[in-house]
């Protein structure tokens, strides 16, 4: 009976694998037809664009589009995108260049706007870029798919990318927020379109899968799959695949920033047989405002400058503070945490952090300062004394390039950014701190508020303020704008 049961199983099992199959061949023949139709309209679409962007000169300008869908945050990657943008603008007349921003930003154009000039303090007059809107950005969420992430932020992708070329049809498409999926079909569908990308972090990255390897939990490995030697192992095929796809989207840009040696030295991992070209791009810093800062105005403080997400490890930090009040009980240290909410999610993270502060008994002496604007964040910078960053494996790390050019001990993880770009490992003349563990954190902080340090602390403040000028706004314009102009 029990065998009959078994071969009846395995029987229907191979017929709904059968089945499965044929409905995902079926499905892929018909994404293709699809595709290959909407490549008839996207094309029809775009002549006709050209011909309504011709100027009294009787020349087409020259259409930019940035895929960037949440434009409205304050964080790294937004700089990028408005620093880029205020480049083009320098450079090119409206005559020349018409600039987009594809956007599932609900909020109006002008607001967004009026965000980016406080946040970064850029000026744009009366010249804007024009704003495509897409779709939910629940679609590219990572929240929405709590399993298979990854892939469910793929298809996200895919499913804005087809919106944003049946909307809007440029010449150069910029990816400046990390949608490496989405190149495939912009060629797919509009071949002639260059596709440009400033990568900030890999989609997915060999460290990842290093982590699964080490069956590590992290943000984006939860507990329940490291401690499943099966679930682990899945999970690897999983990446590996991914990883593998993902190498054959890069071979659809033609053009790709780095925006450290960590990032540019991950893309050469993960995109083998990469048919264009990749550079190191640092992202701009407005290190010429911060280095403005006077520092008599420095205080007792210490300073934490990043977006409200898990990965920046804001309970580290909390929990590094509290140890170091109960070792050093008579200083009169305070701890400012500056950062920005892009949404609902992040606000619910920054309420868990408050209530975790307030278990810690540290109301008193911790300050949350969020969506600051740019003249608010300036007077964060001058009055505090010291900066700490605790993400591990920060890209790059622009709050850390800040801090310094504000005159600010910096501490940050040693790895990624701050390790090979920023602070470095340096015998001799250390312009910061790199720590790994919560007791390296706190031995760099007594060694900041120790009086007897006050020489050795004040030129390494100097020799920081040097190093940042290669992070500067401008020579991230600079150098943009010589990449861009010789490859396009």
């Amino acid at each position: 009976m029990l065998g009959e049961l078994l071969s009846w199983f395995c029987h229907w099992i191979k017929i709904l694998s059968i089945i499965s199959i044929i409905i995902a061949i079926l499905a892929y023949a018909i994404f293709q037809i699809y595709l290959a139709v909407l490549r008839i309209k996207v094309e029809k679409a775009y002549r006709y664009s050209c011909n309504t962007r011709r100027t009294e000169n009787g020349k087409s300008k020259k259409s930019i589009a940035f895929y960037h869908p949440f434009c409205n945050a304050s964080g790294g990657g937004e700089k990028v995108l408005w620093c880029m943008i205020d480049a083009l603008f320098s450079k090119y007349s409206s005559e020349e260049v018409e600039v987009v921003i594809y956007s599932t930003e609900t909020v109006a154009d002008i607001d967004i706007i009026k965000r980016a000039e406080d946040r970064f303090n850029i000026k744009f007059g009366n010249r804007i870029p024009r704003f495509i809107q897409l779709s939910s950005a629940k679609l590219i969420k990572p929240e929405s798919y709590p399993y298979f992430t990854i892939l469910g932020q793929i298809y996200g992708t895919v499913r804005l990318a087809i919106q944003a070329m049946k909307q809007y049809q440029p010449d150069v498409f910029i990816d400046s927020m990390g949608a490496a999926f989405s190149y495939s079909i912009v060629k797919r569908l509009l071949p002639s379109c260059k596709v440009f990308a400033y990568v900030h972090y890999p989609f997915i990255s060999m460290d990842m899968l290093d982590a699964v390897l080490r069956r590590g939990s992290n943000f984006n490995n939860s507990t329940r799959v490291a401690d499943s030697r099966v679930l682990s192992y899945v999970k690897y095929i999983y990446y590996k695949l991914l990883i593998h796809y993902y190498g054959k989207m890069g071979r659809s840009c033609d053009y790709a920033w780095a925006n450290s040696t960590w990032t540019f030295d991950q893309m050469e991992r993960v995109w083998p047989g990469f048919i264009g070209k990749i550079n190191k791009l640092y992202p701009p810093c407005s290190a010429t405002n911060f280095l403005k800062l006077n520092l008599e105005k420095k205080e007792n403080i210490m300073m934490s400058f990043a977006q409200f997400r898990p990965e920046k490890n804001h309970r580290m930090q909390l929990d590094i503070f509290s140890k170091v009040l109960k070792k050093h009980p008579t200083t009169d240290l305070k701890f400012y945490i500056v950062g920005s909410c892009r949404g609902s999610e992040d606000e619910v993270f920054l309420a868990d952090l408050k209530k975790y502060a307030n278990r810690l008994k540290l109301q008193d002496k911790v300050t949350f300062w969020v969506n600051l604007p740019f003249n608010e964040l300036m007077q964060k910078f001058e009055v505090c004394r010291i900066g700490i960053h605790t993400m591990k494996a920060e890209h790059f790390g622009i709050a850390i390039v800040e801090m310094m050019a504000s005159g600010l001990l910096t501490i940050a993880h040693n790895s990624a950014g701050p390790k090979y770009d920023i602070i470095k490992a340096r015998e001799s003349d250390p312009v910061g701190f790199l720590a790994e563990t919560a007791n390296d954190y706190i031995d760099a902080i007594s060694l900041c508020i120790d009086k007897d340090n006050e020489d050795f602390v004040g030129e390494m403040v100097k020799r920081a303020r040097k190093e940042v000028g290669k992070f500067s706004d401008e020579v991230f314009k600079e150098k943009f704008l010589d990449d861009f102009t010789k490859n396009t």
